[in-house]
């Protein structure tokens, strides 16, 4: 049986002998799992570019402090339309980018450190300096080396340089994969 809504989804059921599987699919009829009919919904309802729009919200939000994953969205996006690779990769990594740099104006604000542990930090940041800021990326580790490089002083335009490299690249080998 096949299901159709104005709006919704196409749902097809098909019954075997043990199980009832659902399969989804979008309006341009490509099976899709949850998050990409979510963003399918949002685009018919929102209209064109709002999925871009979505993507920025959740890259910032990625890219700052919350743990936010943009990457699920990115690929959605990409799964949907994949006319968008170069309008979502910029704003994936824009909206990336602006999230790092909140956590490095984070960082501004802390007071510079005296305990051992803070000295450690700031030795290895600045042995490296903003190039260690390709790492921004990586989970655990991105906002942290974000903030330390606020604390630091670090030149920010040097350092929204390297955040958005390393961001881009990362968004490059999701949108490979969304292929």
């Amino acid at each position: 049986t096949i299901s159709q809504s104005p709006r919704a989804p196409r749902t097809e059921s098909r019954t075997s002998r043990t199980r009832r599987v659902t399969v989804s699919r979008t309006a341009t009829g490509q099976r899709a799992t949850v998050p990409i009919l979510m963003l399918d919904w949002l685009a018919q309802t929102l209209g064109p570019g709002s999925e871009l729009i979505l993507l920025f919200v959740a890259s910032f939000l990625a890219g700052s402090i919350v743990p936010v994953g943009s990457e699920i969205i990115l690929f959605g996006v990409l799964k949907l339309n994949a006319a968008l690779l170069w309008p979502a990769l910029a704003s994936a990594t824009a909206g990336n980018t602006l999230g790092g740099l909140s956590s490095y104006a984070l960082g501004r604000f802390l007071p510079a450190g005296k305990s051992r542990p803070a000295q450690q930090v700031r030795d290895r940041v600045m042995r490296f300096g903003s190039p260690v800021l390709l790492l921004a990326w990586l989970p655990w580790i991105g906002d942290p080396l974000c903030v330390a490089a606020g604390w630091l002083r670090l030149n920010v335009w040097q350092c929204a340089i390297f955040i958005a490299i390393g961001k881009f690249g990362r968004y490059w080998l999701i949108a490979i994969a969304a292929r």
